[in-house]
């Protein structure tokens, strides 16, 4: 929401999920983009990450991956 705040107090645009026009920010106005080129997505993480969830995620993203 931080990015729509820097949209409504003129900081310039951005392009954002679809879900973010259910956020009411006066002075903001949404407009549809056409498809665009899909990119590839990586899972980035320190080697000194501690998380116990750390190795589900990893374990999930592969399960997802192509």
């Amino acid at each position: 929401q931080t990015i729509l705040g820097l949209v409504a107090d003129g900081a310039g645009v951005a392009i954002v999920p679809q879900s973010m026009r259910k956020v009411q920010v006066q002075g903001v106005k949404f407009k549809k983009l056409p498809p665009g080129p899909q990119i590839e997505q990586v899972l980035a993480w320190s080697d000194a990450n501690a998380n116990p969830c750390l190795n589900n995620l990893i374990d999930m993203a592969g399960a997802m991956a192509p």
